[in-house]
């Protein structure tokens, strides 16, 4: 057999994929979950760093249509906006995520304006907020993963 595992609901009624299967499980916990890739990560990363993405780099932007400066996937974005990665990076470590993440939502969202990474439609303002708030504390150390 080929192709993706099909698994039978949690009631047993009908049959689903294995991101759907999950889901289900976690929803009689205490947790809530998104099947959503990347486009959780990508859409809090592009929230957070909004404005830096943005930035008026010369020739970064030919039009102000553009969703991602030209520079995003080169090795110069980063030292186009070296101390202002590293400005957001402090802030990020003082505990500010949710109040630059909050000031991007409120700017962008109901126009829902596009940036590379970023998908409004995967999950609510509060939805986000609340990934933020558990998973982004930049002054502990990541933690250590053996396998």
């Amino acid at each position: 057999p080929s192709g993706k595992s099909i698994w039978k609901t949690l009631d047993g009624s009908s049959t689903c994929n294995v991101e759907t299967r999950v889901l289900q499980h976690y929803a009689q916990e205490p947790y809530g979950g998104f099947h959503s890739e990347t486009c959780i990560l990508t859409t809090i990363f592009g929230l957070l760093f909004w404005d830096i993405i943005f930035a008026d780099i010369p020739g970064a932007f030919e039009t102000p249509y553009q969703i991602a400066p030209l520079d995003l996937v080169e090795d110069s974005f980063y030292y186009a906006r070296k101390e202002l990665i590293k400005s957001r990076l402090k802030e990020l470590k003082d505990g500010d995520a949710l109040k630059i993440l909050d000031r991007h939502d409120k700017l962008y969202r109901e126009s829902k304006t596009w940036c590379v990474g970023v998908r409004w439609d995967v999950c609510g303002k509060d939805e986000l907020a609340e990934i933020v708030e558990v998973n982004i504390d930049l002054s502990r150390p990541p933690p250590r993963l053996s396998f």
